[in-house]
């Protein structure tokens, strides 16, 4: 914790020392007012407060007021004691409640964010102020109003150790209004003056009381003598162990209680005291043998001369804070050394945007290019040094979805180093709270995973070369499958040609008429079939480069397949029936027989003889609906829907080694798609395959 920081160590040794400075003033001074303003100032200061003042509760014609008798404000913050609302001001339907506990000597301390609404709400918008704390000062054993202060610059925590002080300096306040008020009476009525002075003796007694009964152990020591204690308040008992009695009896008992490795720098300490004040903390070893630390502090108490009259200390046990101060520190030692052995960056960050990064590990040098500090020094790191640009937006609206979510914060994302180098980064991230569940900060963890995001690219490489290499070699397959699939497809129609033109050539004036005119249909059907091949590669050709147009017209579709059906020569034992009656639509008439065409050949090719092959045709919602069915064997199931890909073919109905291009469904699909439609096949019913093509209405 920073040594100047509200709650630390120095902030209450500093309180303690203006307790001393109060109870010194008060002693010097009869009039209470002239002093306070004084040691409000000194108080104002030690507990690094925005505003210190003081209240006086009256009741005023029977109502419950607050009156400002005095005030003390930091530089840049506004006093209010010259405000027209702080005489005898009604105490507000809100402050009731602080006046309750109060009057029955409670404290209010804090932040105001813990106050109820009204309350926070009132302070805040009034004089803006984030943290407060109220001690009631009494006098003659009754309320007379409350010592305050305020903390208009974060929300601030008030230790155990700072209220016990500010109650003392409240008692101290509170007697030294109480003997001001005598000294006065005493002036004023000569003739009460011995009923004052008993009075004032009571006071002074009364004093010693409040000294006796607060938390820290009060003592005053001669000028003459130093060290030669003459007063001893009962708290020494619980701390040393030692009674008052026995302390004042050996006056070297103190001294000799102070811890070895103390004692000669507390010796050195008092030898060298020059300017009246005595400040020091030290472990002393009470009666049980049990080490205890104090915080002690002294002033010499002057007359209205300046002369010595003696020496007012101030000591209390600080145990509890300098073990929790230490255990802090190794907590501390221990988060550093574990974070800083790792080879992770650790970060802590404030949990809310912008972030404010309030501790970050020093392997971010490593990381980051960027030191601890530079990183420190700049108020958003990440936004305008750090985070890569195509990053940015997705990083940053996460971070504010888990800030108001609260939950974990997973991310990998690219940084630019101070070099410009690209690296990525994988962060986890969890929102730290405190026991109430208010959200502290938040605790990261970043590694660096540039290295196997490289290997995951590489890999990724590695395989996408593989693929091509492979869809190459598919290629070069299909290649050698087509150059054979040709081969074999135009070697027959044209070995039929080249076969019956060589006989008719040799044997035409021997041959009956009969014979001649099968010869010459048989040339003409292997031609037809040698076209149909042709057409099929030259039409895949132009649909690949989307050379093929469609020309709608209106078209009976119904017709169409019946032309077709008439005009198809099917080898022997193959069936062809039609179905379906007149159905119009607006089509490429020329591109749809090639569809229906090669639907039929592609069943007939893939069936043997005697299978009974259905094609028809149906009007449908938004269109039209050819297919071609057929009772043979069916598409065999590894192929799937690559059986509408070019060069894809199955088996023929004899395992033909080469059962064809592999074109016919390939244009099919092709001119279906360049019509807005889709085809797909099914199995028929009882055995076979059914190829269904839908045609729309017009196109998308």
């Amino acid at each position: 914790m920073d040594a100047s920081s509200p709650g630390s160590p120095h902030t209450r040794d500093d309180i303690l020392g203006a307790v001393a400075f109060a109870a010194r003033e008060f002693l010097r001074s009869t009039e209470w007012r002239e002093a306070v303003p004084d040691v409000l100032k000194h108080l104002g200061e030690a507990a690094a407060a925005s505003r210190c003042y003081l209240y006086e509760h009256r009741i005023v014609d029977g109502v419950p007021t607050q009156t400002l008798s005095a005030e003390w404000s930091a530089p840049g913050i506004r006093p209010t004691i010259n405000d027209l609302d702080v005489f005898e001001e009604p105490y507000r339907p809100y402050e009731l409640r602080w006046v309750e506990i109060l009057a029955n000597g409670g404290v209010i301390a804090g932040p105001i964010s813990g106050l109820p609404p009204e309350e926070r709400d009132a302070l805040l918008k009034e004089e803006g102020i984030l943290s407060t704390a109220f001690v009631p000062v009494l006098v003659h054993g009754e309320w007379w109003g409350y010592l305050g202060f305020d903390d208009c610059e974060s929300e601030r925590e008030w230790s155990t150790s700072e209220i016990d002080a500010l109650r003392t300096a409240a008692e101290v306040l509170g007697a030294g209004i109480e003997r001001s008020g005598l000294e006065h009476q005493l002036r004023e009525d000569v003739a009460a003056r011995q009923k004052a002075e008993a009075q004032l003796g009571q006071a002074e007694v009364r004093f010693q009381t409040l000294v006796e009964h607060g938390t820290a152990i009060v003592y005053i020591d001669q000028v003459e003598e130093p060290g030669d204690t003459i007063y001893i308040s009962p708290q020494v008992t619980g701390v040393f162990g030692w009674g008052p009695e026995e302390l004042l009896q050996d006056q070297d008992l103190w001294m000799d209680s102070i811890h070895r490795d103390d004692r000669e720098r507390i010796l050195t300490m008092e030898r060298q005291e020059t300017d009246g004040v005595f400040n020091a903390e030290y472990r002393i070893v009470n009666r049980a043998g049990e080490t205890v630390w104090l915080h002690e502090q002294g002033a010499l108490v002057k007359d209205a001369d300046g002369s010595p009259l003696y020496w007012l200390g101030i000591a209390l046990d600080v145990t509890e804070q300098v073990v929790a101060a230490e255990n802090a520190r190794e907590a501390e030692l221990r988060f550093r050394t574990l974070v800083e052995s790792s080879s992770a960056v650790t970060l802590i960050t404030a949990p809310r945007e912008p972030w404010e990064t309030l501790y970050v590990s020093p392997q971010a040098e490593d990381l980051y290019g960027y030191s601890s500090e530079e990183i420190l020094q700049n108020p958003s790191p990440w936004e305008e040094l750090l985070l890569h640009p195509d990053d940015l937006d997705r990083i940053t609206n996460l971070g504010r979805a888990t800030d108001e979510t609260g939950k974990r914060f997973v991310a990998e994302y690219r940084i630019l180093d101070a070099h410009g180098e690209t690296k990525w980064v994988h962060e986890e991230s969890n929102l730290v709270r405190d026991p109430e569940g208010t959200p502290l900060y938040w605790l990261s963890v970043q590694l660096d995973i540039t290295e196997s995001k490289r290997a995951e690219l590489l890999e990724g490489q590695l395989e996408l070369e593989q693929a091509t290499s492979a869809k190459l070699k598919a290629l070069d397959q299909a290649k050698d499958d087509l150059l054979i699939a040709v081969s074999h497809d135009f070697r027959s129609p044209l070995s039929n040609i080249v076969g019956f033109g060589l006989t008719l050539q040799r044997s035409l004036q021997t041959l009956e008429q009969e014979d001649i005119l099968d010869f010459v249909t048989r040339i003409v059907e292997n031609a037809w079939k040698l076209e149909r091949l042709v057409g099929d590669v030259l039409d895949v050709s132009r649909l690949r480069e989307g050379l093929l147009e469609i020309n709608r017209r209106d078209a009976d579709l119904g017709r169409l397949v019946r032309d077709i059906a008439e005009h198809m020569s099917l080898e022997d034992g193959y069936e062809l029936d039609v179905e379906g009656g007149s159905v119009v639509l607006a089509v490429d008439g020329q591109l749809v027989e090639r569809i229906v065409d090669n639907l039929i050949m592609n069943a007939v090719r893939h069936n043997p003889a005697g299978v009974n092959i259905r094609v028809g045709v149906r009007s449908v919602a938004g269109g039209a609906e050819i297919w071609v069915s057929d009772d043979g064997e069916g598409v065999p199931s590894d192929l799937g829907e690559d059986l509408f890909e070019a060069f894809t073919s199955g088996q023929g109905p004899r395992n033909d080694p080469s059962p064809g291009l592999g074109l016919g469904l390939s244009i099919v699909k092709q001119i279906t798609d360049l019509h807005g439609g889709r085809v797909w096949h099914e199995e028929t019913p009882g055995g076979g395959a059914t190829f269904r093509v839908f045609l729309p209405e017009e196109s998308p």
